[in-house]
């Protein structure tokens, strides 16, 4: 029997917020489609305009790129999914990462010194 997943605590509701994520959808620096999706897990199908677009399919030298984004929080929220995330300067996170450091700082000085007196 497979052990049960524990789930994290939500952040945000986007039936009550609404859609949360830019996808902005761009064939060679131009933008083709830009539209809200609730998250940001992406799947979207290009399709060349025109006649130039359909040479450089042809030639492979078609360029696309897909751009989610969000608003800082909300990025900022994804980022501490990782226990290894520091965080932005003024959170908790970062606080204690900071606090932690400086600790190691001061124990890596106090050994310091008690070798120069040897």
């Amino acid at each position: 029997m497979e052990k049960e997943r524990k789930s994290i605590a939500p952040t945000y509701d986007s039936r009550a917020t609404g859609d949360a994520y830019t996808v902005e959808v761009r064939e060679r620096g131009s933008r083709l489609d830009r539209h809200a999706v609730a998250d940001p897990f992406v799947n979207t199908t290009v399709h060349p305009r025109g006649w130039r677009a359909a040479l450089a399919v042809l030639l492979r030298r078609y360029e696309v790129s897909v751009h989610v984004s969000a608003d800082l929080e909300r990025v900022e929220d994804i980022f501490e999914l990782n226990d290894d995330y520091k965080g932005q300067p003024g959170s908790t996170r970062r606080a204690e990462w900071d606090a932690e450091f400086q600790r190691g700082l001061e124990d890596f000085a106090a050994v310091c010194g008690e070798h120069e007196t040897d």
